[in-house]
């Protein structure tokens, strides 16, 4: 291993989510995932998992940060309609 934290270790979303939360200053919350390419937010966002997406949001988490092909989480929500999470990220 690089010897790095990554919570994008765990293949459990609501591990990576609470690993994100916990490691604060340690780790940047809109870091992407090297696999994906996706931060957690977008992650959740994708899955529509709306209390992870709330909790990331509320605490910081960068809802207009853009994936690798300028995908944001908004842009992702009106691919599903999914309005509560629309509402969540405006």
């Amino acid at each position: 291993g690089t010897g790095q934290f990554s919570p994008y270790a765990s293949t459990d979303i609501k591990e990576m989510v609470a690993s994100v939360l916990q490691a604060g200053a340690f780790f940047d919350i809109d870091a992407e995932d090297p696999l994906t390419g996706e931060t957690a937010l977008l992650k959740v966002v994708r899955i529509q998992d709306l209390d992870s997406a709330k909790e990331l949001i509320g605490s910081g988490a960068d809802v207009n940060y853009q994936d690798k092909l300028g995908f944001s989480a908004l842009m992702r929500v009106v691919e599903t309609g999914y309005l509560k999470m629309a509402e969540a990220l405006i």
